[in-house]
C-alpha cells in the first residue's frame, strides 16, 4: 500500500513530541507518534512492532494524557518504510473523512496549541 504521489492540499504542521494517535481497529490498539498534521490528515511514525492497523476507520488524537479529538473518521492512504527517518522505521499517512463542525473546531485548536510550526 505504498504511494509516492503527494496530493496534499493543506499546510502541514509539525506536532509536539507528546502528541499521539490511537487508531481504532479490530486488532489490539497501539499508540503512534504524530509526525505532522494538517486539516486534511496526518502522518504517524512507528516501529515494526507497533504497526498501524490499516483497516482502522476511526482514531483519537491525544496530547500528554488528554484526549483532544475522538472518533475521527479516517482512511489510511499509505503505509511503508520511512524516507525521512526521524527515528521511526515506518510512516503511515492518514486522511480525515467528513469531519463534523465540532471536530473541525477541535482540530483547529489542536493545531494551534500542539504543533511547533510548519513541517
Amino acid at each position: 500500500m505504498e504511494h509516492n504521489i503527494d496530493n496534499r492540499t493543506h499546510q502541514r504542521f509539525q506536532a509536539k513530541n507528546q502528541a499521539l494517535a490511537l487508531v481504532f481497529a479490530k486488532s489490539s490498539p497501539h499508540f503512534h507518534s504524530i509526525i505532522d498534521i494538517s486539516h486534511g490528515g496526518m502522518a504517524l511514525g512507528y516501529s515494526e512492532e507497533g504497526a498501524v492497523d490499516t483497516n482502522g476507520k476511526t482514531m483519537a488524537i491525544l496530547f500528554e494524557d488528554n484526549v483532544c479529538l475522538d472518533r475521527l473518521p479516517i482512511t489510511v492512504i499509505s503505509d511503508g518504510i520511512a524516507v525521512d527517518t526521524q527515528g521511526y522505521g515506518r510512516r503511515c499517512c492518514i486522511q480525515f473523512n467528513k469531519l463534523t463542525p465540532d471536530q473541525k473546531q477541535q482540530l483547529d485548536h489542536f493545531i494551534s496549541q500542539y504543533t511547533v510550526g510548519s513541517a
